[in-house]
């Protein structure tokens, strides 16, 4: 009860600021857009809380909290104010993929490093071509697509099949840590993730600027490459350079280290968004750096930050939750059901054809297929650039995908923590002083 009239008094007090305080860059919206983190932070905490008792992911309670208080619904968190919280969705990013690349240690994975090279060629790859045929074929019933035929149209469904096969390295780094989960299931699940997106971020690169150049007729092949190469090795390189600076301060100075990596964030979000490179590789990149060559100190790292990062991780969530327009569900929710539906059979079917290849653990049999199902921010960004980059085609598209990506960010959270805790590795950290390793895992893939 005293929550709610926290929450009540608190979103009276951001409607106030929204109404006499007119939203700009000045302080009077910096006040603004302070309350609507406050806002953002104290409703997804609640939300988390109350799901979290309902036996559900509490990820999917700040993402329904920034729903219900975003502008398409209550309206008390509005476009302006998101868009002034880029900093803290960069930072959140850089944060995440921090965590993720420093569990990524390549000893502990060796085991099961064939099943995730497997599980990125015939589940995401495979799931790829499957939706993009799928949409290929249901074309005369999707309005956006009528102005297109030929190889062109197979192009694009093509590339909006690639986009649905992304992942989120972020939700599955929320459910491990969340789940307490430990063992060869989820460094299956995470270690595929993360190659999964960086193949996608690849693939549909080279996609949309074939799209481009079919559809318009001008296209730059060359500069193309340039860019990708540039995106993708100049983010590596860079993430190399700060993994060195940042395994020399663990070694050298160790103090307030978290404080170190936070500031460390946010120059990063700041500066790669001005160099056209991807905070995501550039911190994933430095995050194997520090497992890989400062195992000790990453690993404590990485305990750290799962506390000390919970609001910021809160409001990342709850922004994400903000960009969903569940209006779209009304128009093309069906379509949407059925691909929905379609990318986790595909993702089932190559999960269970790679894992029968690499001869895996039953568990990792059963359940790593599962961490690909979720989709958030790199969907999402994507889906904005179809939407800026192929006029009308592309605002249809746009809202189809969004409507996909609603669903998957919604349910399969719900789905992934169960297959975690079924899997037998859910809550095995809270076992486990924060000290002590647990045992690498026997050429079978199981903990001994």
């Amino acid at each position: 009860m005293k929550n709610l009239l926290i929450l009540l008094a608190l979103g009276s007090l951001v409607h106030t600021a929204q109404t006499l305080l007119p939203i700009g860059g000045d302080a009077r919206g910096t006040a603004g857009t302070a309350l609507a983190f406050g806002l953002l932070l104290l409703v997804a905490f609640v939300s988390g809380d109350v799901l979290a008792r309902l036996r559900l992911p509490k990820l999917v309670g700040y993402i329904l909290a920034g729903i219900a208080i975003g502008p398409h619904a209550l309206g008390l968190v509005s476009e302006n104010m998101i868009v002034q919280l880029d900093l803290i969705e960069g930072v959140a990013i850089c944060l995440i993929a921090l965590t993720a690349g420093g569990e990524l240690n390549l000893n502990r994975l060796r085991p099961v490093l064939p099943t995730i090279v497997a599980l990125t060629g015939w589940a995401v790859i495979g799931t790829s071509i499957l939706l993009g045929l799928a949409l290929f074929f249901a074309a005369p019933r999707l309005a956006f697509l009528h102005d297109l035929e030929g190889p062109t149209l197979l192009a694009f469904c093509g590339m909006l099949g690639v986009l649905l096969s992304a992942q989120s390295p972020a939700v599955v780094m929320a459910m491990l840590s969340e789940t307490r989960s430990e063992g060869p299931v989820s460094r299956t699940m995470l270690g595929t993730v993360v190659i999964a997106d960086l193949v996608v971020i690849v693939l549909f690169s080279g996609a949309s600027a074939l799209v481009r150049s079919m559809m318009t007729g001008e296209g730059d092949a060359a500069g193309t490459a340039r860019a990708i190469a540039w995106e993708l090795f100049g983010s590596m390189g860079s993430g190399l350079v700060v993994g060195i600076g940042l395994a020399y301060y663990l070694r050298k100075i160790r103090r307030d280290a978290s404080l170190f990596v936070v500031l460390l964030c946010i120059i990063v979000a700041e500066i790669t968004t001005r160099v056209s490179l991807d905070p995501l590789i550039v911190m994933l990149s430095a995050g194997l750096v520090i497992a890989n060559f400062n195992e000790p100190d990453a690993s404590q790292l990485v305990h750290d930050l799962q506390a000390a990062s919970l609001p910021l991780y809160l409001v990342f969530f709850a922004v994400a939750g903000t960009t969903l327009q569940l209006d779209l569900l009304f128009g093309v929710g069906a379509i949407a059901a059925i691909l929905v539906a379609l990318r986790a059979f595909g993702f089932g079917v190559g999960g269970a054809i790679a894992t029968r290849q690499t001869r895996s653990s039953t568990e990792i049999r059963r359940w790593a297929w599962t961490g690909l199902l979720p989709q958030a921010g790199l969907a999402l960004a994507l889906a904005l650039v179809v939407q800026r980059s192929f006029g009308n085609t592309g605002k249809g598209a746009s809202a189809l995908l969004l409507a996909v990506i609603a669903m998957n960010e919604l349910l399969m959270p719900i789905v992934l923590r169960n297959a975690l805790v079924r899997s037998g590795e859910a809550m095995v950290r809270s076992s486990v002083a924060p000290d002590v390793r647990l045992p690498a895992p026997g050429p079978s893939g199981k903990l001994p």
